[in-house]
């Protein structure tokens, strides 16, 4: 079965990420400690141990879950091979399961009525409605009485309502929809009814948690009460409980699936989950604690989205989630309290800026080593005003002293000067254990081998695209047949370029050519002028007004640790009219998927950008380990860990240096429907991402085989040659002067 998403795409990317909520003490088990500082200060015991539960092999996709009473579990779900929808019940905690095929159906949202085993299902159109199933697998069709979509524009006259959200609360059935209004649904008769009155704000999505359940909406989180078909009022006033909500609202997007909750027995204790880990609060209560450190589960990696949590008693607690690949999981949490509070092992890795991969390599080394904690040092936390150049001094004093952190990741940091110094370790063994083990691009290492030793290695990588019509990738496509591509267009017939702003423009160019910049002694002054001159061109073509060009807060290609792909961005651009060039990194298979998507609906071809004497790619979560630190067996698994498919499966972003993770990655490669329109109703685009075919995943692979040399990938250069770039690109400097001010600035810093 194919998972079809309606969205609305700005070619911005919104990314989530987990806030961080203070809590202290601990419930109910003991001596479990809130704070590693504590914890290992005082020799602290107790804390909760992760374990899986083995799920029903058909539920590859869990669309819903359910609890009774007396602890019998319920899914519905369905097999993504063959579209087929499944019932399962468990009585044992998910130690064995029954489960019911049920007849063909259109799943697109699901509620499960955990107390009699019995769910509802709605599919993603009027059409498909909404289907009653019996605990026993009986499907009953019900006259879904679903309200019109309400019309806000022109591209909505003919686009139908469908079910949003659905959860079942003290017995009773609410859903959401496109409209963003709650509704109760009787599961009899389809017959629907406004819920909670008493609410005036737009509610996304709806989280069950006992008879209370949770509304997300644009400005937060409310509670309802189910019994009284009215806002909680007890949880709305209660000032600890809105204000620990409050910050995961505004850290997350709210109509992610970034927590869950469950209630207590006695009905005053809420739980609540979510990558920061397992908290408890007592209604009216002055505290909100954390039971449980997410950062030492599964849960730290930021990815993971949660679908439901609950408490068996106050040492066992179950939680559903799905990862960053779209796996389901049900991890059970049981407090151990002769284990330490926090592991006694621990290793230090430094990164310049966080990211969600190297959270999930983390949460997977982790999950292999229970015995250690990683300690992650941020340099730039975007919170303090340090720039990168603070940061890197900060660091390289602590790194030449001998002190400093076990793993760097090298993204940003003079990796060369680190080299020169020989405060890094040879990873060559491991690179040649993981080789021969599983495979590696090994043009990616062979382009950081020196003199027999590999004293970096980018556990993920990515590169530059260009994106358009057949005759521009024929034309060629380094900086000067760009440029001469870019002048031979008439820009008044249709735009060429689009109005990306000036440092998202360099950005582009900046991964696709720097590479070739650095010569053995200096900097190539002519390579940076072209450059310059191209990024000119590319930005003047369509003459925008700046307040009319994009927000440069993507230019450095990360928003708040998410890497995007500005190819798909870019070729999206181009079908909405917004320039015939796209240029853009390609940073992931999905990315792969979706230009082969965008291509197969609309005419388009895409290729390496290729400057000529290098094939570049842009080195991510490029690993170092500190001499120091070459004999620490911890800190050598950190680096095993990350190049082996153990430790790769777990990333997302970025192609993968295995090949035989990039492998697993393209055969589970999934399906959707992708869609866009804009809000005068000038365009509407919709194209099928499909699974990665054996022909597309070869070309990739020789496309990735072809890369042979890193970006120069200083997070100072780059900042200043865009700083630099940016006057000239907006008319506030001439071309000689830029290009002067460049050098300088380079030489100095390298000689420092």
């Amino acid at each position: 079965m194919k998972m079809k998403r309606k969205i609305s795409m700005l070619l911005m990317v919104c990314v989530i990420v987990a806030g961080l909520l203070a809590g202290c003490g601990s419930r109910g088990t003991g001596n479990q400690k809130n704070t590693e500082d504590a914890a290992s200060t005082q020799g602290g015991k107790g804390r909760f141990v992760e374990s899986e539960v083995t799920l029903p092999d058909n539920l590859q996709v869990i669309n819903a879950v359910g609890k009774s009473k007396e602890g019998e579990l319920t899914l519905i779900g369905y097999d993504n091979d063959n579209g087929k929808l499944f019932l399962a019940h468990s009585k044992d905690q998910g130690k064995t399961w029954s489960q019911k095929e049920l007849e063909k159906t259109d799943c697109y949202v699901a509620a499960v009525n955990g107390e009699d085993g019995s769910a509802a299902v709605f599919g993603y159109n009027k059409k498909s409605g909404m289907k009653r199933v019996s605990a026993d697998g009986k499907v009953t069709k019900v006259n879904l009485q679903l309200p019109e979509y309400q019309a806000t524009g022109k591209e909505s006259d003919d686009m139908e309502n469908f079910v949003t959200s659905a959860v079942y609360a003290d017995n009773k059935l609410f859903v959401t929809d496109l409209n963003w209004v709650v509704y109760e649904v009787n599961p009899q008769t389809g017959e629907m009814s406004k819920a909670f009155s008493d609410s005036s704000e737009k509610v996304n999505r709806l989280i069950a948690a006992g008879t209370e359940f949770a509304l997300m909406t644009d400005k937060g989180i409310q509670f309802a009460d189910a019994k009284s078909g009215a806002l909680a009022e007890r949880m709305q006033n209660d000032d600890v409980l809105q204000q620990a909500v409050g910050k995961i609202s505004k850290s997350h997007n709210t109509d992610s699936n970034n927590i869950a909750m469950t209630m207590g027995d006695s009905g005053d204790e809420l739980y609540y989950i979510n990558n920061d880990g397992l908290f408890y609060h007592k209604i009216g209560g002055s505290t909100t604690e954390q039971l449980m450190n997410g950062e030492l589960t599964s849960l730290g990696d930021r990815n993971v989205t949660f679908q439901a949590l609950y408490k068996f008693d106050d040492k066992n607690y179950m939680v559903f989630v799905n990862d960053a690949q779209g796996a389901r999981h049900c991890y059970r949490y049981t407090y151990d309290a002769d284990v330490s509070a926090v592991p006694q092992n621990q290793i230090t890795v430094y990164a310049l800026e966080d990211s969600n991969a190297l959270q999930q390599l983390i949460t997977a080394y982790q999950k292999d080593h229970p015995d250690v904690m990683v300690k992650k040092t941020i340099g730039m936390s975007g919170e303090d005003g340090v720039t990168a150049e603070d940061a890197i001094r900060t660091l390289n004093t602590e790194v030449l002293a001998g002190k400093g952190p076990d793993v760097l990741v090298l993204d940003g940091l003079p990796a060369d000067s680190y080299v020169q110094k020989g405060v890094l370790a040879d990873l060559g063994s491991y690179v040649k254990a993981a080789n021969e083990k599983e495979g590696l691009f090994t043009n990616i290492t062979d382009a950081y081998t020196k003199k027999g030793k590999i004293n970096q290695v980018p556990v993920r990588f990515y590169c530059t695209v260009v994106e358009g019509a057949q005759d521009l990738t024929d034309a060629g496509v380094n900086l000067k047949q760009l440029e001469n591509y870019a002048g031979s267009l008439n820009s008044e017939k249709e735009k060429v370029f689009g109005n990306w702003g000036p440092q998202t423009t360099l950005g582009m160019l900046y991964d696709a050519d720097s590479a070739s910049w650095k010569t053995k002694t200096s900097v190539d002054q002519e390579k940076i002028r072209q450059f310059l001159k191209t990024a000119k061109a590319l930005y003047d073509a369509d003459s925008y007004a700046e307040k009319d060009r994009i927000t440069d807060e993507i230019a450095n290609g990360f928003a708040e640790g998410s890497l995007l792909g500005m190819g798909t961005g870019a070729a999206m651009s181009r079908l909405m009219g917004g320039g015939q060039i796209a240029i853009g990194s390609l940073t992931s298979v999905n990315d792969v998927q979706q230009l082969y998507g965008i291509e197969s609906s609309y005419k388009g071809t895409f290729t390496l950008f290729d400057a000529g004497e290098h094939k570049s790619f842009v080195p991510f979560l490029s690993l170092g380990l500190a001499q120091k630190s070459a004999d620490n067996k911890n800190a050598r698994a950190f680096i095993e860990t990350a190049l082996l498919a153990k430790g790769q499966n777990q990333m997302t972003e970025g192609f993968s240096i295995n090949r035989t993770a990039l492998d697993t990655e393209c055969k589970n490669s999934r399906e959707s429907q992708m869609g866009s329109s804009s809000s005068d109703g000038s365009y509407e685009i919709s194209y099928e991402v499909k699974k990665i075919s054996g022909k597309q995943q070869e070309d990739l692979t020789k496309m990735l085989e072809s890369l042979d040399t890193p970006t120069w990938n200083d997070r100072v250069v780059r900042d200043l040659v865009l700083s630099e770039g940016q006057k000239y690109l907006q008319g506030k400097q001439s071309l000689e002067d830029t290009l002067s001010a460049i050098m300088k600035k380079v030489q100095l810093y390298e000689a420092e």
